[in-house]
């Protein structure tokens, strides 16, 4: 899936929230990912939350070197590995 054709399915609100946290869409996975947060959005999560939720996700510190995931499932391995590669985290 393209990512205008998420954004036209979850909502051009509920992908704003994104912008704050200086996303990119990773066709492949279905995922929007930030690498300078370390924080990686499923496009399945995001049309299942609330703006509320997902603007609380955003916002979310994390310490130094840790990474989160909002998925609906933890993803594979293999697709944190590849993040890991494609960010350098």
């Amino acid at each position: 899936m393209e990512e205008h054709s998420a954004i036209a399915r979850i909502g051009t609100a509920k992908y704003n929230l994104l912008g704050f946290a200086n996303v990119r869409w990773l066709d492949e996975e279905l995922i929007w990912a930030s690498q300078t947060s370390k924080k990686v959005f499923s496009y399945k999560w995001m049309a299942d939350q609330s703006e509320d939720m997902i603007r609380r996700a955003v916002a979310e510190r994390l310490e130094d070197g840790e990474e989160r995931f909002w998925f609906n499932e933890r993803p594979r391995p293999d697709v944190i590995d590849r993040l890991e590669v494609q960010f350098r985290w």
